[in-house]
């Protein structure tokens, strides 16, 4: 599966105004779907993290970095269930901050992004369909 870039204010206004959102922890995923019944071969992500939660650029650049990250591999693990439910953009959110970059960790974002995502494919933590 290709994974693209989500670019563009209208495109986040967009999927924030017409997606489904689901929150784990710090995580919010915001997902939508095709409406054709065709799965795409390509996805758009996009991630963001406002000033609010990191005041610093450094942290708040850190956090993107491991959000992207973590949703590349959550999509690796799960990709058939992404292609099966016509997911066509997903949208990562974070509300949480530090004051350091070298605070925050790739196993402190992962679990949350994974949660949230898992809730959006609708399939628990073992990989059976609710």
């Amino acid at each position: 599966m290709l994974i693209r870039p989500l670019k563009g204010h209208g495109a986040f206004e967009a999927v924030l105004r017409n997606g489904r959102r689901f929150t784990s922890g710090a995580a919010t995923v915001t997902v939508i779907q095709t409406q054709d019944g065709t799965s795409a071969n390509s996805l758009e992500v996009g991630v963001m993290v406002g000033k609010r939660y990191a005041a610093k650029a450094v942290v708040r650049t850190r956090i993107r970095r491991l959000l992207r990250v973590s949703i590349r591999r959550v999509i690796a693990q799960h990709e058939a269930q992404v292609s099966s439910k016509n997911i066509s953009v997903v949208l990562l959110g974070w509300r949480q901050g530090r004051s350091r970059p070298c605070d925050i960790h790739l196993s402190d974002v992962y679990p949350h992004v994974e949660r949230a995502m898992l809730s959006a494919l609708k399939i628990d933590h073992h990989g059976e369909v609710r």
